[in-house]
């Protein structure tokens, strides 16, 4: 119910941000934009009286679900109007099928509620005017009057507000105004807005805005970006982002970056995202890293990948990895890397790959250590 309020009031004012887009495609006069409100309200004012008896003949929630498809059908026709008397026409339908919403929405609340809590729940209903209202306005404001406002008010944007932002107003938000967006604010960014963000407001975001990233707007960012995240908030991340992190925005992370994620969060990596990493961000990985990484990560590793690894992070690779190490990785490694390897691989009796390294280790001597 407080969505389809919210609704209400969004779907009426959101035509106001594009009194200049009507003025240049539909030649829309000053007098006709005034229209653009008027007829609405006018309609909406009498339809109101209307909308109650009704409510008082009709059931109320058949008559919700018949207003909010309605002005939806109205909303979208709206947006494919060719002439002001269309838009004009259609903005007197939307006041008559917003009307019929009101009246029904609170009657319903006030017979679900008892008398000791039917105020509040009122009350709670109606907030959802205030926030479509704020919302509406907010898309409105230009990117200087954006700024304008204070770092108190950026504290106070709801999920819808920041939600209702364009890439065009997320761009021009300052870096210290938009590290004061609450978290829950913060999740309610459109996924395929948040690539607006400069590299400098990346780097502005708390390390618990990060964490509260959902899976669907981390896999929005550009390379650019996860280039900039700075390595605490990296940290920061869950496993389930980690994982949602895709192959080309992991390999976008610098050397430097690589070093910061927890033993965790290098164990949560999927298959496809440890073969694609890249070589020098293998090597940049500590060895308790390394140790983290399970044995179908081990063995997901590209035989490029094996011959890059340190001898410092072959000598870690535990019992439980080698199984998965293949003869084939085994035959790229370098002599430094294979003595580093058969003391792991001589105190595990089951595996047979020692005889691959002994192999590996006499071609490398007949070939004078050269691959």
């Amino acid at each position: 119910m407080w969505f389809a309020y919210f609704l209400n009031y969004c779907d009426r004012q959101a035509v106001f941000s594009m009194f200049p887009v009507l003025k240049a495609d539909l030649g829309f006069s000053d007098q006709q934009l005034g229209f653009v409100g008027a007829y609405f309200l006018w309609v909406y004012g009498v339809g109101s009286f209307f909308a109650g008896q009704i409510g008082d003949r009709f059931s109320k929630r058949h008559l919700i679900v018949a207003s909010l498809a309605v002005w939806s059908l109205v909303t979208a026709a709206t947006g494919l109007s060719h002439s002001p008397d269309e838009l004009l026409a259609l903005r007197a339908l939307m006041g008559f099928s917003e009307a019929l919403f009101m009246p029904a929405a609170i009657a319903l609340t006030a017979n679900a509620f008892p008398p000791a809590t039917r105020s509040r729940a009122i009350a709670a209903l109606t907030t959802a005017q205030v926030t479509a209202l704020t919302t509406a306005q907010l898309r409105a404001l230009s990117s200087d009057d954006l700024n304008a406002l204070g770092t108190d008010q950026f504290k106070v944007l709801t999920s819808a507000q920041v939600g209702a932002l364009t890439s065009e107003q997320l761009a021009a938000i300052e870096t210290a105004d938009l590290a004061q967006i609450s978290t829950a604010a913060l999740r309610g960014l459109a996924s395929e807005n948040i690539d607006a963000l400069t590299s400098d407001q990346i780097k502005a975001l708390t390390t618990a805005q990060f964490q509260s990233l959902t899976t669907q707007q981390l896999k929005g960012l550009t390379t650019e970006q996860m280039a900039a995240i700075e390595s605490e908030d990296l940290r920061a991340l869950t496993t389930a982002q980690i994982r949602a992190i895709a192959t080309d925005q992991l390999n976008a992370l610098t050397t430097d970056q690589f070093t910061a994620p927890t033993t965790i969060q290098v164990s949560s990596l999927t298959t496809a995202q440890v073969a694609a990493l890249e070589t020098e961000d293998l090597r940049a990985l500590t060895t308790d890293q390394f140790k983290a990484f399970s044995s179908g990560q081990i063995g997901a590793m590209t035989t490029a990948q094996a011959a890059a690894m340190t001898t410092d992070q072959v000598h870690a690779i535990t019992s439980t990895q080698i199984h998965n190490l293949s003869t084939q990785d085994i035959s790229a490694m370098t002599m430094a890397q294979l003595d580093a390897l058969l003391p792991s691989l001589m105190a595990d009796a089951a595996y047979p790959a020692p005889t691959a390294v002994n192999s590996a280790r006499v071609q490398l001597t007949q070939s004078g250590g050269q691959r």
